[in-house]
C-alpha cells in the first residue's frame, strides 16, 4: 500500500521541498512510536520506507461525475514512486533535485543511481540523515 502526499499544490508556501522532508521524517518518527506501542502488545509491526523527489507536475481532477479525484501525474511522480521502492524502511530516500534544492539545510548521504523503467538515464538517490 501506498500514500501520496503533495506539497506545493495548488498553492505553494514557499519552501514545499523542507516541508515534504520534514514531514517524511516526522511520519517515520511517529511510526516508531507507534511500532513501540505495537511491539509491547504483540502486534505486527508497520514498516515504511519515503520516497521523495521535486519538479514540474500535471495536477488537477481527473475522473468522472461519479468519482472524481485531485491528482498529479507526470515523470516527477514516476521518480518520486521509483525512490519509495529503493526506499528501506525506516528512511527517506530523495531524487536530485530534491537534494540539490536542500543542500546545505539536510543531512544525507548518497544510495547510488539506479536505472528505472522508463528512463534513459539512471536516477540519483540520496538517503535523508537528518535536518542540518
Amino acid at each position: 500500500d501506498e500514500i501520496m502526499a503533495l506539497f506545493g499544490t495548488p498553492i505553494s508556501t514557499g519552501d514545499d521541498v523542507y516541508s515534504a522532508v520534514c514531514a517524511g521524517l516526522d511520519i517515520l518518527k511517529r511510526n516508531e512510536e507507534l511500532n513501540y506501542i505495537r511491539k509491547s502488545e504483540g502486534r505486527p509491526l508497520l514498516q515504511l520506507g519515503i520516497g521523495i523527489e521535486t519538479g514540474e507536475v500535471i495536477a488537477g481532477f481527473v475522473g468522472s461525475p461519479m468519482r472524481m479525484e485531485y491528482t498529479v501525474v507526470g515523470d516527477k511522480v514516476n521518480v518520486a514512486k521509483r525512490l519509495c521502492d529503493i526506499a528501506r524502511p525506516g528512511k527517506v530516500v530523495v531524487g536530485e533535485e530534491t537534494w540539490r534544492a536542500l543542500k546545505g539545510r539536510i543531512v544525507g548521504t548518497p544510495v547510488g543511481s539506479f536505472k528505472v523503467k522508463g528512463k534513459d538515464q539512471p536516477i540519483v538517490a540520496y538517503e535523508i540523515i537528518g535536518l542540518a
